[in-house]
């Protein structure tokens, strides 16, 4: 019915197959699909919902409802946080009914995979481990679990396993990486992934993962020209794909190379709006804005950061970056300046966030109200900024309070030389008119 373009007898069709066998999930899974297909989200939705309310349900509905909640997340990403609820409710009376084969064990874990519960999902695993010990391959699975609930300890306890059973295997390698890269330890992590690289080289399906985790240890170790030629291999091995991208993008940005950086985040938020929109989140269009803000282009920044803070609107360094550019060009300073109050709110000792708000007020032309934060700014800086030093000397100036403004300047110019800073001391020097 439905391939013949007639939806209402398809639902119709499922309908009489659930008045049917109402224990089956199989009507339940067709009406879904169908209200999905068109364009009923709502409807496909509580369907499941349907199915979930029905009375003591057995294993294998509760698992195949799980899965269906699943499918319908795959088709509606967005919808996750709040479908989550219900597929954790039907996995709970799942693991009540204490599932004895392999297969439905497997089946769980993977479902509390999904549902972001980890920690349950390597517990299911670590049991059917201890009944098949022979599986390495269950202790793989176990680690990466382990891994993502972020207990490094459970973690560390099957890797050492996993590397005493299988020396050579590059999965082993890749997981002491993310365990070192967890830890900060980023030379050991980015010896460990080189590893697994190596030992990974030749394989008939070469594991894409540790090329974009190593590059982010590369860029955040301050190496971004070892971080984009290692992005080249990969470029060369794989399709192009979002991490591929968003890395390249970030390694260029950390070269300063911003032009270029701009294209690769192009690149990237093209490939996720066409794969993986859920890639698209406050942080990405967070850092492809400040990379447009540093090549000069400010309209498409603001875009960008606006586009951020309407999928995170208490984003205190999108409110604080935005709100600082636009006062450092004296624009939108009234919005600039709620902006900046906002971050503050959140972190009230952050330097950067103190010495925005001190600029903008100063740039409304209230020099006397930005002192206070300025002086906070420098009490809770953790090195020397030329920059907070600048602007108190500015702010200084403005007070008419020269012999400070100079000594302020003094101090940007020690910690960074400036000709900008140097014009200013001139015009400031003692006897000038």
């Amino acid at each position: 019915y439905l391939q013949a373009n007639k939806p209402d007898q398809a639902i119709a069709s499922s309908r009489k197959a659930i008045a049917k066998l109402p224990k089956s999930l199989l009507g339940y899974q067709n009406l879904t699909q169908i209200y999905l297909q068109t364009n009923q989200p709502k409807e496909a939705l509580a369907v499941l919902d349907e199915a979930a309310a029905l009375p003591s349900p057995d294993l294998v509905f509760l698992l195949e409802l799980g899965e269906a909640y699943r499918n319908y997340i795959a088709a509606r990403p967005r919808e996750f946080e709040t479908v989550k609820p219900k597929v954790t409710s039907v996995l709970d009376a799942a693991a009540k009914l204490e599932p004895k084969g392999q297969n439905f064990i497997i089946r769980l874990a993977e479902l509390w995979s999904f549902a972001g519960e980890y920690k349950r999902a390597a517990e299911l695993y670590v049991k059917l481990l201890e009944r098949f010990p022979n599986q390495s391959i269950l202790r793989s699975r176990i680690v990466e679990l382990f891994l993502r609930a972020n207990d490094l300890k459970a973690a560390q306890a099957q890797l050492d396993a996993l590397v005493r059973d299988r020396p050579t295997d590059p999965l082993a390698h890749y997981f002491l990486g993310a365990i070192a890269a967890e830890q900060k330890d980023w030379d050991k992590a980015v010896e460990f992934y080189e590893k697994a690289i190596l030992l990974n080289e030749g394989a008939p399906q070469p594991f894409e993962p540790v090329y974009y985790d190593l590059a982010g240890v590369l860029i955040t170790r301050d190496d971004p020209e070892d971080a984009l030629k290692l992005l080249a291999k990969a470029r060369a091995k794989f399709k192009p794909t979002f991490l591929l991208e968003f890395y390249t993008a970030l390694a260029h940005s950390r070269s300063k190379d911003y032009a270029t950086s701009v294209r690769h985040f192009t690149a990237a938020e093209l490939i996720a709006r066409r794969d993986e929109p859920e890639r698209l989140t406050g942080l990405f269009f967070f850092q492809a804005g400040s990379t447009y803000e540093r090549n000069k282009d400010f309209k498409q920044a603001e875009n960008y950061f606006r586009q951020a803070l309407k999928l995170a609107p208490d984003f205190a360094e999108a409110l604080n970056y935005l709100g600082y550019m636009w006062a450092e060009r004296g624009e939108h300073l009234t919005e600039a300046k709620t902006m900046i109050e906002k971050a503050v709110k959140q972190e009230p000792e952050n330097a950067a966030f103190l010495d925005s708000m001190a600029w903008v007020l100063f740039r409304l032309n209230q020099p006397k109200e930005a002192l206070d934060f300025q002086l906070k700014a420098l009490k809770h800086q953790k090195e020397p900024d030329a920059t907070l030093h600048d602007h108190l000397g500015d702010i200084y100036a403005a007070l008419k309070q020269t012999d400070k403004a100079r000594e302020q300047w003094e101090k940007a110019i020690a910690i960074e030389p400036s000709e900008t800073i140097a014009k200013k001391l001139k015009a400031a020097a003692p006897g000038r008119p």
